[in-house]
């Protein structure tokens, strides 16, 4: 984890909220007292994966977070959305597109905008 709280995932830098830091440090000391010695790169280890450099298997993944990432993702964001985040900071926090943007706040729109249809992907 880098200082204060920021992370770097593919070359985007995130804040990470003080609950999230706590439970990721909180794993990676998990994981290093665990498997001290381990060369494997990847974030989730298991008693398979910490002898190889290979990343845990899907089966194994589906078993222990039964809840597909991409749907914790989009809850990530609509949980923003209905914060009234402003919709370029959704672009800079989730690297999404100005369209992709639009069709998750195009519900929470406040009524005193005049209707328009949503964007076709």
């Amino acid at each position: 984890m880098s200082r204060q709280g920021w992370e770097r995932t593919q070359q985007l830098p995130v804040l990470l909220a003080e609950p999230v830091r706590a439970r990721l440090a909180a794993y990676l000391a998990h994981r290093h007292r665990r498997w001290p010695h381990t060369a494997n790169p990847y974030f989730l280890v298991n008693f398979r994966t910490a002898l190889t450099t290979r990343p845990v298997s899907r089966p194994w993944l589906w078993l222990q977070y039964p809840s597909s990432s991409l749907l914790l993702r989009d809850d990530r964001i609509v949980d923003e959305v209905q914060a009234d985040t402003d919709p370029r900071t959704l672009c800079e926090l989730f690297g999404l597109t100005h369209n992709a943007v639009t069709r998750y706040t195009w519900p929470y729109q406040d009524a005193a905008h005049p209707p328009r249809t949503p964007p076709v992907p």
